[in-house]
C-alpha cells in the first residue's frame, strides 16, 4: 500500500512539472492547430498573448490527467512484471485504462479550450463565463439530429465525449506500448555495448543499464509519433464536434471532414500536432523516469 501511494505521488509530481512546462512552451502551436482543424486558421489573434488563450483549463487539469495516465502505465507495467509477461499487452491495456479514465475530465476541458481558442471579435468570453454557459442544460424536447446526442445534459458534460474517448483510449495504449518498446530496445543496445555479461544479466531479469538522456528523449519522441499517427483523426473529429456550430455526432463530423478533402483531411495539421506532442512526450517521460529514480533512491536511503 505504501509503495502504491508513493508511486501515485511520483506520478503527480512528474506530471505537474512536465505537463505545465510543456503547455507553456507549446500552447501557441496548439492554438494555431485548433484553428487549422476547424477551418478558422485565417483568423489571427489580436495580440501575441492571445495565442495562450484557452490554456487556463489545461493548466488546471494537467496534474490529474497525467496522474491517471501514469498510474495506468505503472499498473500495466507492474502486472506484466508480476506475471513475467515480456509482451507489451499489459502496458498497452494499462495505457488504454488510463486514457479511458482521464477522457471524462479531458472532454470538458477540451471543449472549453476549443471554444476559447476559436472565439473572435470584441466579446471574448472568460473561462468562468463560458463554463457557466456550457453548464446550462439544453432545452427539453430539442433534438440535434444525432442518435448519440443527449439534449437534456449540459454541453460541458457530453459535447465531444465520444470523440475524446476515440482519441484517448487506444492511442494512449499505443503511446505507452511504443515507449516501452523503444525503451527496451535502447536498454538492449546499452547492454550489448557493455559486453556479453551485461546482455546475459539483462536476459535473466537484472536491472537494465541506465539510459542516456538522448535515448530517454528519443523513446518518448517515438511514442508520441506512434500514438498520434493512430489517434490524430479522432482529434480532428473532436474539434469539429466541440466547435461552436460544429457537428453534433462523430459520424456527422466524419462525413463533413471527408467531404472537404477525402481521408487526407483527417490528417490535416498532423505536422503541427507532432511539433507540439513530440517534445511534450519526450520531456514528460524523461521527467517521469527521473523523478521515479530520485524518489526510489531517497526511499531506499531512508
Amino acid at each position: 500500500m505504501a509503495e502504491a501511494e508513493s508511486s501515485n505521488v511520483d506520478d503527480f509530481v512528474a506530471g505537474w512539472v512536465s505537463g505545465v512546462a510543456g503547455l507553456a512552451l507549446t500552447q501557441p502551436v496548439d492554438f494555431v492547430l485548433t484553428r487549422l482543424q476547424s477551418g478558422a486558421a485565417h483568423r489571427p489573434p489580436q495580440t501575441w498573448l492571445g495565442m495562450w488563450r484557452g490554456s487556463v483549463p489545461l493548466f488546471a487539469t494537467v496534474p490529474l490527467n497525467n496522474a491517471m495516465l501514469m498510474y495506468g502505465y505503472g499498473v500495466g507495467k507492474g502486472i506484466g512484471e508480476a506475471r513475467e509477461d515480456q509482451s507489451l499487452l499489459p502496458v498497452f491495456l494499462g495505457g488504454c485504462a488510463g486514457g479511458f479514465a482521464q477522457s471524462f475530465l479531458q472532454s470538458p476541458v477540451e471543449l472549453l479550450k476549443v471554444r476559447l481558442q476559436l472565439a473572435v471579435g470584441q466579446q471574448l468570453p472568460s473561462t468562468s463565463a463560458l463554463t457557466l454557459e456550457l453548464l446550462r442544460p439544453s432545452p427539453a424536447g430539442t433534438t440535434t439530429g444525432a442518435a448519440l446526442a443527449v439534449p437534456t445534459l449540459p454541453p460541458l458534460l457530453h459535447k465531444g465525449l465520444y470523440a475524446t474517448l476515440l482519441r484517448d483510449v487506444v492511442p494512449h495504449g499505443v503511446w505507452f506500448a511504443a515507449y516501452e518498446y523503444s525503451k527496451k530496445g535502447f536498454e538492449q543496445r546499452a547492454a550489448e555495448s557493455a559486453g556479453p555479461a551485461a546482455v546475459a544479466a539483462l536476459a535473466e531479469g537484472a536491472p537494465p543499464p541506465p539510459l542516456s538522456t538522448a535515448a530517454q528523449l528519443s523513446a518518448g519522441s517515438f511514442a508520441a509519433i506512434a500514438a498520434w499517427v493512430v489517434g490524430y483523426p479522432a482529434d480532428v473529429i473532436k474539434t469539429r464536434c466541440q466547435m461552436e456550430g460544429g457537428q453534433a455526432s462523430v459520424m456527422e463530423a466524419v462525413r463533413a471532414i471527408h467531404a472537404e478533402g477525402g481521408w487526407r483531411a483527417f490528417y490535416n495539421g498532423l505536422g503541427l500536432k507532432l511539433l507540439r506532442a513530440v517534445p511534450m512526450s519526450a520531456v514528460g517521460f524523461f521527467a517521469y523516469e527521473h523523478t521515479m529514480g530520485v524518489l526510489t533512491r531517497a526511499r531506499a536511503r531512508s
